[in-house]
């Protein structure tokens, strides 16, 4: 999720100019998120749903209760509450920007759980409505994002700039189509167009006096020096935005993004014990904030498997990626994308283990759990092939190996 949704509850508390017990209990959340304390921030929310005397302060609740309900890990809670503030704002208390960083919210739930097109759909449905301005530029945003992860970058780009053209957008909506945009020109391998947006990105947040955006913009640059295989120039970037972040308030998921980025830094360059100690720091910093069971925490318990299991500590490696398979077990089910990368993810532990029937078997088992129609699906596809081929080839089995290797590039360039 961006930045500025997980800000909406700050932003919309910090500005409120109603008296009583619903401005009460909506400044003790506020009081509450600036601790990162989402439990308490979530209990006062509800509190002011209670307290709401008429449908404009409830539709306000109940939209910051969905967006503490999501950033706390509990998409299935934060559904039907987004839902009801969505048909509020739309209706009753009639807010079109709101209304769209409702939808914005839903279609990130939607898609965290597996529903790609059900998240597209709304979206583009969405855009049918909201008036030109803001509202439009936070649906083209979030529909540029998924467009993003699902490898369409053209029409992604497209998007960004749409919503950049926008009149009177927000500064932070600003932000969040550079970053778009220089996330796809640096995985794109377009370096110098990357790096103008994620230095334009860091000049609107240091001119607006945000200093952890201005963070994560650096972090972004360093993101792009590290892929063009510049450590040297990456690596102080990244310890910059950390040192900014980890000082900062509510800034824990940032500062635990920047040391996973720092961490496959050092792994590039065979420093496994210091890449594992950041990928510890950050898994603390995450279940401090959020649910144990959140799929944040999975991601980063799979980057620490990798990482032992590349120091030859197998046991550590598996104890933590079976805890990651089973949160996106419990999370997306068994026939998702994310459960098959993590399936796939205990196979590569158990290769470099030499435990080739257990990785095999891991491979397999991927490959029949990841969905047959789905654009990420193939790309994790394409990947377990490979892997597989790699294995099948040590143990001097040639010909299905390049059997495979001609499916992972037909994958591949389906993907293009």
């Amino acid at each position: 999720m961006r930045a500025i949704a997980a800000l909406a509850l700050y932003v919309s508390l910090a500005v409120s100019s109603y008296a009583g017990e619903w401005d009460n209990t909506r400044r003790k959340a506020l009081l509450a998120f600036d601790r990162e304390d989402l439990t308490t921030a979530a209990t006062s929310l509800r509190a002011s749903v209670q307290a709401a005397e008429n449908k404009s302060q409830l539709a306000n609740s109940e939209f910051e209760l969905g967006v503490i309900l999501y950033t706390s890990g509990k998409s299935r809670e934060a559904l039907p509450v987004l839902t009801d503030a969505l048909s509020l704002f739309r209706s009753e208390a009639p807010d079109p920007v709101r209304a769209a960083r409702a939808v914005e919210t839903i279609s990130i739930v939607r898609r965290n759980q597996g529903e790609y097109s059900t998240a597209m759909s709304m979206l583009r449905d969405a855009l049918t409505w909201a008036p030109p301005g803001e509202a439009q530029g936070v649906l083209q945003c979030a529909l540029a994002d998924l467009l993003r992860e699902q490898g369409s970058f053209t029409e992604a780009l497209r998007l960004y700039e749409a919503a950049s053209a926008q009149q009177d957008l927000p500064w932070q909506l600003q932000f969040d189509t550079l970053v778009g945009a220089g996330d796809i020109h640096r995985d794109r391998g377009a370096w110098d167009t990357a790096t103008v947006e994620w230095t334009r990105a860091e000049e609107i947040a240091r001119d607006h006096g945000d200093t952890c955006l201005q963070a994560i913009a650096t972090r972004g640059l360093g993101q792009v020096w590290f892929t063009k295989g510049d450590n040297a120039r990456a690596e102080p970037l990244l310890r910059r935005a950390l040192a900014i972040l980890e000082a900062a308030p509510r800034s824990n998921l940032q500062a635990a993004s920047t040391l996973a980025s720092l961490a496959q830094l050092l792994a590039s360059e065979d420093k496994l014990a210091s890449a594992a100690e950041a990928l510890e720091h950050a898994l603390k910093l995450e279940e401090q904030t959020l649910d144990e069971q959140h799929p944040q925490v999975a991601a980063l318990l799979r980057l620490l498997a990798d990482v032992e299991s590349q120091r030859g500590d197998h046991d550590a490696a598996r104890t933590h990626i079976t805890r990651a398979r089973q949160i996106m077990v419990s999370r997306f089910g068994e026939q998702s994308v994310v459960t098959g990368a993590m399936i796939a993810a205990q196979g590569l532990i158990e290769q470099r283990a030499n435990r080739y029937d257990a990785a095999a078997q891991a491979y397999r088992e991927a490959l029949e759990t990841l969905p047959e129609d789905d654009t990420v699906a193939r790309t994790v596809r394409a990947g377990v092939l490979a892997n597989y081929a790699s294995l099948l080839k040590a143990t001097h089995r040639k010909a299905e190996a390049n059997a495979l290797l001609t499916q992972a590039r037909l994958l591949k360039d389906q993907g293009r």
